[in-house]
């Protein structure tokens, strides 16, 4: 199990479509998660991102090293939330598909 330590979660529509989109890599702290959504996008952002994909269970189904702007990736069927990280950080803390993640809702 790995901690991702506190997680700022979208609470409106307009945040998840936003996500990360218009921030510098300095701007991009923690990770932002995104309930209930089994795509993302990166059109309008700044910098790369990771982009981590979980199941219900909070098992990593697909992971995203430093996805660049201009492009939409699937989590799959079995996906149920979406977390992004800044660039880089996926491969820091080694997440990996299969692993469980735990996180606190900031």
């Amino acid at each position: 199990m790995v901690k991702l330590g506190s997680l700022r979660s979208t609470a409106t529509l307009r945040e998840r479509l936003l996500g990360l989109m218009g921030r510098s890599e300095e701007e991009i702290s923690g990770g932002l998660l995104i309930r209930s959504c089994r795509s993302v996008h990166t059109f309008g952002m700044r910098v790369p991102i990771d982009v981590v994909f979980v199941d219900p269970l909070r098992r990593i189904t697909r992971v995203y090293h430093r996805l660049p702007p201009r492009r939409l990736v699937w989590g799959g069927r079995q996906c149920k939330d979406v977390i992004e990280l800044p660039p880089g950080a996926a491969k820091q803390l080694d997440l990996n598909p299969g692993m469980l993640v735990e996180w606190n809702d900031g």
